[in-house]
């Protein structure tokens, strides 16, 4: 930073004067780009590195030698239909500024109070709005939304969303299943299933490792189909292409799977590299998980302090 200075001492400080000079058209086109290039740098590097520094007088900065370096650029292409170089200065400083703080209303109004122009008001609000849309469209944030995603606040998404993001499969999936080798007859999936039809049966090979699973509807069709018995095994029962879960996952994450399997149960295995069975997720459970979340989000919202359902 101390290098940058002695070439343009500009980028010292807040940068007030040098924002003074380009509003008042007092700056040359090389200068404005120049000091545009060398501020964006030492605020990168000021804060990347830790040190003491803000945003928002650098945006005021950057966005004056943007929009007055434009300014003249249109002076010097359209004579007759371009305005001063400081109005081009307002606008830009305005464009950046609220882009970067994320204030788009609160940035207008600055510079109306500032200025008491309607006209150049009026130009702001178009940069501003066109600057948004921009940003909006790049899915761009502002700083201090980025600080806070880094903390694990999203203000984007809805408050709904962010309670179905902190819900995970280990909140609801239940590890009350029975595990069968895929040689097990028909006759103990049967016998299994005769003594509670919505049992989870999984079908794991030798290291341990999940095959598939095994419900009533698998069977419905063999069942009552004599001499079977002794022909049929459990890995003929399989449900082929099953999707699996991890316990990390999060509730939308189990939902899509569910959705896209067309199944109201998967499988919740330690990792994808083992596939150990650790318990399985119901569809049921997941949406008693979903209510209960946006219960939550109803109640914060509403200013309801009762203690969070479970």
């Amino acid at each position: 930073m101390g290098a940058i200075a002695l070439v343009l001492p500009e980028i010292l400080g807040v940068g007030y004067e040098a924002t003074d000079r380009a509003l008042h058209g007092a700056l040359p086109l090389w200068l404005l780009i120049a000091l545009l290039g060398a501020k964006i740098a030492a605020t990168s590097l000021s804060l990347g590195s830790g040190f003491v520094g803000g945003v928002f007088s650098p945006s005021l900065f950057t966005g004056a030698m943007t929009g007055g370096a434009f300014g003249l650029i249109a002076a010097s292409v359209l004579p007759e239909l371009s305005s001063s170089q400081g109005v081009y200065a307002i606008a830009g400083m305005g464009a950046v500024a609220g882009a970067v703080l994320g204030a788009p209303i609160s940035t207008i109004l600055i510079v109306f109070e500032l200025t008491g122009s309607y006209e150049i008001t009026i130009v702001v609000m178009v940069a501003v709005a066109v600057a948004a849309m921009i940003t909006g469209q790049l899915g761009a944030r502002s700083f201090f939304h980025l600080l806070l995603l880094r903390r694990g606040l999203d203000l984007v998404e809805s408050r709904e969303a962010g309670f179905l993001r902190e819900t995970h499969v280990s909140d609801f999936m239940t590890r009350d299943f029975t595990s069968l080798a895929p040689d097990a007859g028909i006759a103990e999936v049967k016998r299994i299933l005769s003594q509670d039809h919505d049992a989870d049966i999984v079908v794991v090979g030798a290291d341990g490792r999940l095959l598939g699973m095994v419900g009533f509807a698998d069977i419905k069709d063999v069942a009552f189909e004599a001499g079977l018995d002794s022909l049929l095994n459990a890995k003929d029962l399989l449900r082929p292409g099953a999707e699996t879960l991890v316990a990390e996952d999060v509730l939308a994450t189990a939902e899509q799977k569910m959705e896209a399997s067309n199944s109201d149960r998967l499988a919740v295995v330690a990792d994808d590299e083992s596939g150990r069975v650790i318990g399985i997720a119901h569809r049921d459970r997941a949406l008693k998980a979903h209510s209960t979340a946006l219960q939550i989000a109803w109640r914060e919202t509403s200013g309801d302090r009762r203690k969070r359902p479970r």
